[in-house]
């Protein structure tokens, strides 16, 4: 729509994160026409997501609505600033003197991490939210809006701009980063309704994020923290107290003196840091390895630990770990004569928690599985890949590409020792886990 026509549904002010997350129009500084400028990959992904775009270049930006100065630019949700270091500051005073934002996002470095607090101390003067600096974007209702070029979008998300978006969440596990690596990694695994890369923190802090995630009713909130003050910490613990529905993850980086003067390099001072494992709630857990965080917010989407669930494994040891962890279900009297039938002659107990032995072929493994699918229970079904040659992994894919949507939200799929077999069926539209001993980290 033309600049003039545009107007708003956010209002301006410091503890509103919409407009940075959920923006309708976004406007660019930095832009040129390298296809390898970050600020520019990121207009793009806005553009994608069907915001109004806007750039502010010389030459015209191909796709995007170009100005010549920043004083043309319509006023816009969100300012993306992705300009040098020795820039950003009178780009962003003029910006704010021109009022033509309700948020800013500044990507550029070069800031706490080297001692400079300009960037604070001016952003403590503003009435709206700027996140960054030397932050890498954002993940929105599954959209990456983030300068990394290889981010993997899962296959459903949410339209950026859907009249529902709001009412109806995308998902309820959220992510809060000091590092874009590790939201990237944990979003092209999990899928997120809100995902923030905080960057050197020079106004938002990460307990305004995890806040600003509690508001929204997110029920996972998982953050990567390098460094914690101490009045940051109580802010955290004060949250974490208040909201006891909620479940929050952390995963501290450092762990060491030597990461700790490296984190430095990274975020800024860590003077008077504290250590995040000393937060000890029912409804927080600090976690070790990012494996570890991407299955337990696995775990927490597929809801195993939930309900109660039907699960078919052809490993005793498998339904060892399923005995450990799974709620069982009854089978219905109709199931358990079909499935007399497939095994009777197979040396099989047959019950909710199916271990079906590998004796069993897999065209007849895929017909249990589909006496399964009959009922209203939910299936966990267990592939442990070496069991089969790659004729038999092309039968179980198959069978479950060929599944209905309904079918495929009541399964959840448990591959061992593969992640690259755990990523296609992903791929298909299934909740998956990495490995079934993942079920312990709850």
């Amino acid at each position: 729509m033309p600049p003039n026509q545009f107007k708003s549904k956010y209002q301006s002010q410091k503890s509103n994160l919409v407009p940075l997350i959920q923006p309708q129009s976004v406007s660019l500084i930095g832009a040129s026409s390298t296809r390898l400028n970050p600020g520019l990959v990121l207009l793009n992904k806005y553009k994608s997501a069907g915001c109004d775009t806007y750039a502010v270049n010389m030459k015209q930006v191909p796709s995007h609505t170009t100005f010549t100065s920043i004083a043309d630019l319509p006023k816009s949700d969100l300012l993306i600033i992705s300009v040098p270091h020795d820039q950003v500051m009178s780009t962003l005073q003029q910006a704010i003197s021109l009022d033509k934002m309700r948020a800013v996002q500044v990507i550029s470095a070069g800031f706490e991490e080297t001692g400079d607090h300009s960037l604070q101390q001016l952003s403590s003067t503003l009435n709206f939210p700027l996140q960054g600096s030397n932050c890498v974007g954002n993940v929105s209702s599954g959209n990456d809006l983030t300068f990394l070029k290889g981010y993997k979008q899962p296959l459903h998300r949410m339209n950026l701009h859907s009249e529902n978006l709001g009412q109806e969440l995308f998902s309820n596990i959220s992510v809060v980063s000091q590092s874009g690596a590790f939201l990237s990694s944990v979003g092209q695994n999990v899928p997120l309704n809100f995902g923030f890369s905080v960057g050197n923190q020079s106004q938002i802090k990460v307990s305004d994020y995890i806040e600003f995630c509690c508001r929204k009713e997110q029920k996972v909130i998982v953050s990567y923290v390098e460094v914690v003050n101490k009045a940051e910490y109580q802010k955290i613990e004060k949250i974490i107290q208040d909201n006891k529905d909620v479940k929050f993850v952390f995963y501290q980086g450092v762990r060491s003196q030597k990461a700790l003067k490296q984190a430095e390099a990274h975020s800024g001072s860590a003077e008077d840091n504290v250590q995040l494992t000393e937060l000890k709630y029912d409804n927080c857990k600090v976690l070790k390895t990012i494996n570890e965080v991407e299955s337990f917010c696995q775990i927490h989407q597929a809801k195993v630990l939930e309900n109660k669930v039907l699960a078919l494994t052809q490993s005793g040891y498998i339904a060892t770990i399923f005995s450990n962890y799974l709620q069982f279900d009854a089978l219905t009297e109709n199931q358990t004569k079909q499935l007399n039938l497939i095994f009777r002659n197979i040396p099989a107990k047959i019950g909710p928690n199916l271990d079906a032995t590998p004796i069993l072929t897999v065209p007849n493994l895929m017909k249990t599985l589909d006496v399964l699918l009959q009922g209203d229970q939910k299936v966990v079904f267990s592939i442990l890949p070496e069991l089969y040659d790659e004729e038999e992994i092309n039968i179980i894919k198959d069978k479950l590409h060929t599944l209905k949507l309904n079918e495929k939200q009541k399964m959840t799929v448990i591959v061992e020792n593969s992640h690259a077999l755990t990523e296609e069926i992903k791929q298909l539209g299934f909740n998956t886990i990495y490995r079934a001993d993942s079920l312990g980290i709850k």
